[in-house]
């Protein structure tokens, strides 16, 4: 049974309501990439934060943390991003990209489309939203990063490693 995209919608907003608490949890597609092998994702501890100030972001950070955002695809990454960036993501892990919209202090907010209905998110002020277009719905997740703070898309770890006030490096796991 096919459920009609304003009954999704009105349950999706009906969830992030009811949780209020910075974390939503929607469905998973069964096609996400799991590294368990079982059903389902496998849990996986996020990283550690530290006590060490961030690093410093030089110009030679660039060339050292990379800056090939298609070689972000497979969700194992370090690069250095800007505001307007976008990082395209393997649809397989129920994300299509991750965009940069702004940088803040010691703070990163991201942008990350999906399936509807599909997004599962955890960071800090996280919003999941639903954007419907001739009957074509997407999911929409707003996910503020800090150093020191992780967070989660689906099955993908995120963090921030520095930020300046002109760019970032954000790192991407899946182990």
């Amino acid at each position: 049974m096919r459920i009609p995209p304003r009954i999704a919608l009105a349950v999706a907003t009906l969830a992030a309501f009811l949780t209020g608490c910075g974390m939503v949890f929607l469905p998973v597609p069964r096609s996400a990439p799991t590294t368990s092998g079982g059903p389902g994702p496998a849990p996986a501890s996020e990283p550690a934060a530290t006590s060490a100030p961030p690093a410093e972001v030089d110009e030679g950070a660039d060339a050292r943390r990379g800056t090939d955002l298609a070689g972000c695809a497979d969700a194992h990454c370090t690069v250095t991003v800007r505001p307007g960036d976008r990082l395209p993501i393997d649809p397989g892990f129920g994300v299509a990209a991750i965009t940069v919209e702004a940088l803040g202090d010691e703070e990163i907010l991201l942008i990350c489309e999906g399936s509807i209905g599909m997004l599962s998110a955890r960071g800090r002020n996280v919003r999941i939203s639903q954007h419907c277009v001739n009957g074509r719905c997407r999911g929409v997740a707003r996910i503020t990063l800090a150093v020191g703070q992780p967070g989660r898309i689906n099955d993908i770890r995120m963090w921030v490693e520095a930020v300046t006030p002109s760019h970032a490096v954000l790192s991407l796991s899946t182990e």
